[in-house]
C-alpha cells in the first residue's frame, strides 16, 4: 500500500511540486504497477491483498527512475533508482530469500523500513472492539525481530566495523487506525508539510513523538537497535490511506487521502542533497 501510494504521488501532486518525474525503469515493473497495485487501489477502490510469504520463489523487485532537472548546483538531470521489495516477513528466514536480501541491501544507499504497529500486542489490545486487525505474525516477520534481521543482514553485507552510515528512515504505517491512540498535541496531528520541503523542527519533533509511541506500546527494543547499529535515521508516522477501511474492508468513501507518505523519501533526498531541507 505505502509503496503504491508513494509512487501515485510522485507521478502526481508531489512530481508537481518537485518537478519531477517517476517512470517504470523496465516494461515489466510499469505493466505490474498499473495493473497489479495502481488499478486496484485507486480505480476498482479495493485494498490490496497482504503480502505473503513467497517461500524460495524469486519475486523480481518493481524498479522506477526518479529524475530532477539541472540545478545551480548540478549541471545533469539528478537521478535515483527506486527499488521495492515485496516481501513477507518470513522470507528473511529462508536461505535463499536472505541472500538475496542481503545483494539488495549491500547495493541500496539508502532503506525505507515499514513497521506496522498493528502487529505489536499492546496496540491490538488498545484497539476499538470490532477493528479489523491483520493475522498476528511472529519471530522475524514481527516489527522487531523484522528489524533486527534487517540489521543483520546489513552487517553481513558489510564487514567493516561501526555503525552502519546508510540512511535509513523507520516508517511507523497505518497512522488512519491510530488517531484515537494519538496525544492531543501530537505533531502526528499537524498537517504535513508542503511544497516539497521540509522543516527541521517538524521532523524531529515527529521523529521523538514515534519512538514515544513505539517504546510505549513496547516496542522499546526497535528504537535500541536503530539508535545503537545506525548513523543516520529518522522515524516517521504515516498514512498511505488517510482514512481506516470501510468494515467490509474497501477504501473510504473518500478516496486515497495519504498522509506524510512522503516524509520518508523527501529525507532521504535531502540526505542526497536533491532537495534542501
Amino acid at each position: 500500500m505505502f509503496m503504491t501510494v508513494m509512487v501515485h504521488e510522485l507521478r502526481h501532486r508531489v512530481g508537481e511540486q518537485l518537478n519531477s518525474s517517476t517512470g517504470g525503469a523496465d516494461d515489466r515493473s510499469e505493466e505490474r504497477f498499473a495493473r497489479d497495485y495502481e488499478a486496484p487501489l485507486y480505480s476498482q477502490r479495493e485494498l490490496l491483498p497482504p503480502t505473503t510469504t513467497a517461500g524460495q520463489v524469486y519475486v523480481a523487485p518493481l524498479v522506477f527512475r526518479f529524475t530532477m532537472p539541472p540545478s545551480r548546483l548540478r549541471q545533469q538531470p539528478q537521478q535515483l533508482l527506486l527499488s521495492f521489495a515485496d516481501s513477507a516477513g518470513e522470507d528473511l528466514a529462508t536461505p535463499g530469500k536472505t541472500d538475496q536480501m542481503i545483494r539488495y541491501l549491500s547495493a541500496a544507499d539508502g532503506v525505507i523500513v515499514l513497521v506496522d504497529p498493528l502487529q505489536l500486542p499492546a496496540v491490538r489490545h488498545l484497539m476499538h472492539r470490532g477493528a479489523t486487525l491483520p493475522v498476528p505474525q511472529y519471530g522475524d516477520a514481527e516489527p522487531v525481530g523484522a528489524v533486527a534481521k534487517i540489521t543483520k543482514l546489513f552487517l553481513e553485507g558489510d564487514r567493516r566495523s561501526g555503525l552502519i552510515d546508510k540512511p535509513v528512515a523507520v516508517v511507523m504505517t497505518k497512522l488512519d487506525m491510530l488517531w484515537d491512540l494519538l496525544p492531543a498535541d501530537s505533531p502526528l496531528r499537524s498537517p504535513e508539510p508542503q511544497g516539497g520541503l521540509r522543516d527541521g523542527s517538524d521532523s524531529t519533533a515527529v521523529d521523538a513523538q514515534v519512538q514515544q509511541l513505539l517504546d510505549g506500546w513496547g516496542a522499546g527494543e526497535l528504537n535500541r537497535l536503530i539508535r545503537y547499529n545506525y548513523s543516520q535515521t529518522s522515524f516517521f508516522g504515516v498514512s498511505a490511506l488517510g482514512a481506516a477501511p470501510t468494515p467490509d474492508n474497501r477504501i473510504s468513501h473518500v478516496g486515497v487521502q495519504p498522509y506524510r507518505v512522503m516524509d520518508p523519501f523527501l529525507w532521504l533526498l535531502t540526505k542526497f542533497n536533491f532537495i534542501r531541507r
